[in-house]
């Protein structure tokens, strides 16, 4: 008994089918972000400064970035705000049917900037009045200001809470995800991971269950690092009328995934996936022949798409199914009667992650 390798030609070609496996996970994520972009985008109606002052005109422009970066809809009015900046403000958000408008106003000639923000998810208006010198960031500070105001505005309220009845100027609608991402809470940067592994190789070997173990850390809302160690991995046997050969496999990956579709309760991402895995084969043949028991170490590597649903505040139900391929391509023998494992051996998992 004992481990094949196949021939080269044999390798290109399982390696072109996992790299054809690959591109269609790209060209299915990239159909789904033409279709689902415009879903996410909600106006805001921003009103531009009226003034020849630089430290204004720069903090719009940044602010009209950030919003963009957040997947707002960006309508800029050209109007004077006038003593009430509320009341310009509101009809412009009811004109452009926006979720809210913000101004940035200097009332003199000192350096104190007030920033106005009229939201009609909440019903709120707000004003905040800030310090602010001349300096290289005072125009991003004013810009992460206003921000942070609307935020706070659109917090007040949870998506499925509905604002006392005497509250005027509220026009909910639909709340869209840019809202959901704006307003919600940081986001933990670590997470642990337990579940169960499958395995599913081909054409002889069958499926193999194994516990699950996992990290990850946050990048950014869209990336996402980890590790990942699965194994025992059991259940995968190679039979033939000679006997049998039970197959045991332990793997550990690192994985980067990238979440190209996000909704506050759901995340769809992409994996890339490297890593080892050990297979051992223990021999039950029948009489007279010996069992033998040998094992080896390849390097794995694939893709896959990964969901994860948000079950309660910090936990989340993950689903994953992957596509493998091992370097160098491994295989099972039992006296005269061999089998290579195909690629892409096909891996699933399903467990929990709970946020740190």
């Amino acid at each position: 008994m004992g481990f094949t390798r196949p021939r080269q030609e044999r390798f290109c070609k399982a390696t072109n089918q996992l790299v054809r496996l690959f591109l269609l996970c790209v060209a299915v994520q990239a159909v789904t972000l033409l279709f689902a972009g415009p879903g996410w985008a909600q106006r805001i109606v921003l009103v531009r400064p009226n003034s020849n002052d630089a430290l204004v005109s720069d903090a719009f422009n940044r602010l009209k970035a950030e919003l963009s970066i957040h997947k707002f809809e960006i309508s800029v009015v050209t109007v004077d705000v006038g003593p009430d900046p509320s009341e310009t403000l509101t009809l412009a958000a009811n004109q452009a049917n926006a979720i809210a408008s913000l101004a940035l106003v200097r009332r003199d000639e000192h350096a104190a900037i007030q920033i106005w923000l009229v939201d009609r998810i909440s019903g709120k208006v707000a004003v905040r009045t800030l310090q602010v010198r001349s300096s290289r960031d005072a125009a991003n500070l004013l810009a992460i200001r206003a921000v942070d105001l609307l935020r706070a505005s659109l917090r007040e309220f949870r998506s499925n809470e509905a604002p006392p009845p005497d509250v005027m100027n509220v026009d909910r609608g639909a709340v869209s995800p840019a809202v959901h991402e704006l307003a919600r809470p940081p986001q933990p940067l670590y997470a642990l991971q337990a579940g169960l592994f499958v395995l599913y190789e081909r054409p002889r070997l069958g499926v193999g269950v194994g516990p699950s173990l996992g990290a990850s850390y946050r990048m950014s809302d869209a990336l996402v690092t980890g590790l990942m160690l699965a194994g025992p991995i059991m259940g995968v046997t190679f039979k033939t009328e000679q006997g049998s050969a039970n197959i045991r496999q332990e793997i550990g990956c690192a994985y980067l995934r990238w979440k190209f579709y996000r909704l506050p309760d759901l995340s769809i991402g992409l994996e890339l996936i490297g890593g080892a895995l050990f297979l051992q084969a223990l021999g039950q043949p029948h009489a007279p022949l010996i069992g033998l028991n040998d094992g080896v170490w390849g390097l794995v590597w694939g893709s896959g798409l990964q969901s994860l649903i948000r079950l309660a505040s910090r936990i989340e139900l993950e689903i994953a199914l992957r596509a493998l391929g091992t370097s160098p391509r491994l295989g099972v023998a039992l006296h005269d009667q061999r089998t290579t494992i195909a690629v892409p051996i096909m891996a699933g998992f399903t467990g929990l992650s709970v946020e740190l």
